[in-house]
């Protein structure tokens, strides 16, 4: 989940936390630096009595969510780019040349908050248990520290859809949508991606279990809560959050061993991942490109 055109819920307690929080203990990075380790870096809590649990289970979700994406490309690539906009002395994705960070605000930190959900602590109206923001830039999730199930596979879906954000975000500099700002106006002048990625977005619609070719029985009911969530979105917010909700989706293909793109297409239709191959992989493709080159992670 991210806030697509402004982030009102945004308090002092926010910042705080993002600031001051307890790095996680067990990484001292240097350059350059794994994926992993990244990722486990950014970890931030503010709770002393029960941030040893909060980093076991972050640590379990990262070593989860990096084994499962290196299965597919676009999934390890996804978290390159956004591990690259945890660490090293430049902005990789800057538009113009790699510059050094402006402050630390704007480098993305994970910020684990005890329990199931985080809309109380984050000042959401409604129930989340992840969030992105962008200045200060953090990810907001639960720890998952509290729940009966299984902290380690559910927190790194999480996890994977709000590091798509981190990437989107960053790459089209334009609050998560996956197109730059005024490509709205240049679709009236024949311009397709625009107009082709709305048109893909708009189309899902919440799919009933039993309408479904999908075999496993675990992985159709997470679509079938995906896709509910996915469509129950107005169309305005539906535009921010759609390639977070197709990543997450093409993550749990991954993680129950399926076919991910045949997946995505039984479950949601062929047009929104065509779309997404056709527009926007090749945008993670270039930015993943310049995150290597940096230097900084590997």
């Amino acid at each position: 989940m991210a806030e697509p055109y402004s982030t009102p819920y945004k308090s002092p307690t926010i910042t705080k936390w993002v600031a001051a929080g307890t790095a996680n203990p067990r990484f001292q990075l240097s350059s350059p630096a794994s994926v992993a380790d990244v990722l486990r870096s950014s970890g931030r809590s503010m709770d002393p009595e029960v941030y040893r649990q909060s980093y076991i289970n972050f640590d379990k979700a990262i070593d989860f969510l990096v084994k499962t994406a290196g299965k597919h490309k676009v999934l390890s690539e996804i978290l390159l780019i956004a591990a690259g906009q945890m660490h090293g002395e430049r902005d990789p994705l800057d538009p113009d040349e790699p510059a050094k960070w402006g402050h630390d605000e704007e480098k993305f930190v994970t910020v684990l908050i005890p329990g199931n959900t985080i809309e109380a602590a984050v000042r959401l109206p409604t129930k989340a248990v992840g969030y992105t923001d962008y200045l200060p830039a953090a990810v907001y999730v639960s720890d998952y520290s509290t729940t009966k199930i299984d902290p380690e596979v559910h927190f790194a879906s999480t996890l994977m859809h709000e590091y798509t954000h981190v990437v989107i975000e960053r790459i089209y500099r334009n609050v998560s949508v996956p197109w730059k700002n005024g490509d709205e106006s240049a679709a009236a002048a024949g311009k397709d991606r625009y107009n082709a990625l709305v048109s893909a977005f708009l189309s899902i619609k919440e799919i009933p279990d039993g309408r479904w070719g999908i075999h496993n029985e675990d992985l159709r009911k997470l679509l079938v809560t995906l896709s509910n969530d996915w469509a129950g979105f107005t169309h305005s917010r539906r535009y921010p959050e759609s390639v977070p909700y197709l990543v997450e989706a093409l993550f749990l293909a991954t993680r129950f061993g399926e076919q991910p793109e045949s997946i995505v297409k039984t479950a949601f239709g062929e047009a929104i991942m065509d779309v997404f191959t056709k527009y926007v992989v090749p945008d993670i493709n270039t930015a993943a490109q310049k995150v290597r080159k940096a230097g900084a992670v590997t």
